[in-house]
């Protein structure tokens, strides 16, 4: 399991990503920030009716 805290803008693009709690091993950490940086992308989040930016934390499990 590896967490991941990722700050989104306000166009739903991943501005940065870190490991927030990591795995114990570099690759599956690195993995997972990969996902983020380069793969993940979201809506943009609302705030009072426009767009707003917002940080989360999310957890990547591994099944290995």
């Amino acid at each position: 399991l590896v967490d991941v805290a990722v700050w989104i803008d306000e166009w739903g693009s991943v501005e940065w990503a870190e490991i927030s709690r990591s795995s114990g091993r570099q690759e599956m950490d690195e993995i997972a920030l990969a996902l983020f940086n380069e793969v993940a992308s979201f809506r943009p989040a609302r705030d009072r009716g426009g767009r707003g930016s917002l940080s989360a934390i999310f957890s990547v499990p591994f099944p290995w």
